[in-house]
């Protein structure tokens, strides 16, 4: 029989915090989903007191607790798949040892999941237990960053490659698309499951839920962050107490292995979303005419401009929009300033997306951004119906996506694409 929302936790020596973490679970199940409502607990060997307090809920509870006392250590991925295949469910809330929740916090995830047809995954916003936030939905990290990080430190990776990590300034009031949630509460699609499987079981212990978006996000699906629900997370980053430890050793060999799955990652970040910031780069002129004919396009997404002072620049000003002003400069111009200047207001900005129109300010700032991972598209102009601008000649190998407002542009460049012009 399915079940309507199945809750599964993974223990390894978690007394501490097990009772209070199973608890939430059972209030759930009992207030929200009585009778349709199963709490799972996979005890991983432990060697403290999990065992008993397992005993304890069973007894308590025989017609929706069950507690699985494992031989050895499987790991955290295995030991979730094992706890799944004991309870078909329409939904599966992931839920750490060392994690807490008041009942109706499943209320906006369930909506979440339920309302928008591509969505899987669903992460609630995590608190410590002081009630401060914990940044726990992230980009997917590059192998770039970290490989930086854990051999030079935070402070030199920013420097020598910015990477923004942490979501910051996500909307609170509704349901947001991210790359991936920390994996201490994660509440998934049963049908997707039965589709596509949980977690990797290739990873013992850190990088499994990184996975698992990332493998959401590839099977056309949609990881949700939604912060009208809340739960509280006592979160230890054992792994990074001190330079070197097991855990720290777990954490990066998993690492390694996720980056040696997913070898488009090494570099820059492709995650298949909306993006959630924008920078537009276009010289004054027919340039900027053209970026403003795509108004419908980017007045959806916080943005920010890069141009230079010229005859119709002055509608950004009475627009009232961010514009990074920069001197106006030559396409054949590689001076080490520009490209200097543009890694500056990139890092200042920090878009998900680059669009450009052209034209001389479009070299440096593409560039720039394919270094730093940034997502870049490039925009033709009009102008040019069987030949490519100088611009577009020297972007057209380097950008993500080449259009062009001719289609006879296509037959002698095969990576542009013609989807009409922009009026």
């Amino acid at each position: 029989m399915t079940c309507e929302i199945a809750f599964i936790i993974v223990a390894h020596n978690s007394s501490r915090t097990l009772e209070a973490a199973i608890g939430s679970c059972i209030r759930a199940v009992q207030e929200r989903y009585p009778g349709r409502g199963q709490v799972v607990v996979y005890d991983n060997a432990s060697q403290d007191r999990t065992g008993q307090i397992l005993d304890q809920f069973a007894c308590a509870h025989p017609d929706l607790f069950l507690g699985i006392k494992g031989k050895e250590n499987l790991g955290y991925g295995q030991a979730n798949n094992r706890a799944m295949e004991c309870v078909p469910s329409r939904y599966y809330a992931l839920v750490n040892p060392d994690v807490r929740f008041e009942p109706e916090m499943l209320g906006p995830l369930l909506t979440a999941l339920e309302t928008d047809p591509k969505a899987v995954i669903v992460c609630p916003q995590l608190l410590y237990p002081d009630h401060t936030r914990q940044p726990s939905v992230r980009h997917f990290p590059t192998l770039a960053y970290f490989l930086l990080k854990n051999l030079l430190g935070q402070k030199l990776q920013q420097r020598l490659y910015p990477f923004t990590y942490a979501y910051s300034d996500l909307p609170e009031d509704r349901a947001t698309p991210v790359d991936w949630g920390i994996g201490a509460f994660l509440l998934v699609s049963g049908d997707y499951v039965r589709k596509y499987g949980l977690f990797d079981e290739r990873f013992f212990l850190y990088f499994e839920d990184v996975d698992l978006c990332l493998k959401a996000w590839q099977n056309h699906g949609k990881v949700l962050y939604e912060p009208r629900a809340t739960a509280y997370h006592l979160y230890q980053r054992a792994s990074t107490r001190t330079s070197f430890n097991y855990l720290r050793l777990l954490h990066t060999l998993s690492g390694l292995k996720f980056f040696a799955k997913n070898r488009n990652l090494w570099w820059k970040n492709p995650a298949p979303r909306a993006p959630q910031k924008l920078l537009l780069v276009c010289s004054p002129g027919g340039h900027l005419s053209t970026m403003m004919g795509l108004q419908r396009f980017w007045s959806h997404f916080p943005r920010e401009w890069v141009s230079y002072e010229k005859i119709n620049s002055e509608q950004l000003h009475r627009g009232q929009e961010v514009v990074h002003w920069v001197e106006k400069q030559e396409a054949r111009d590689f001076s080490l300033k520009n490209f200097l200047s543009a890694f500056a207001i990139l890092r200042q900005s920090r878009p998900d997306l680059i669009l450009s129109t052209g034209a001389s300010l479009a070299v440096p700032f593409l560039f720039a951004g394919k270094v730093l991972g940034i997502k870049t598209i490039y925009i033709e102009s009009i102008s040019r119906a069987s030949d490519l601008s100088m611009t577009g000649k020297l972007v057209y190998n380097l950008v993500d996506e080449f259009y062009v407002q001719w289609p006879e542009c296509t037959e002698r460049y095969p990576k542009a694409q013609y989807q009409g012009i922009v009026q």
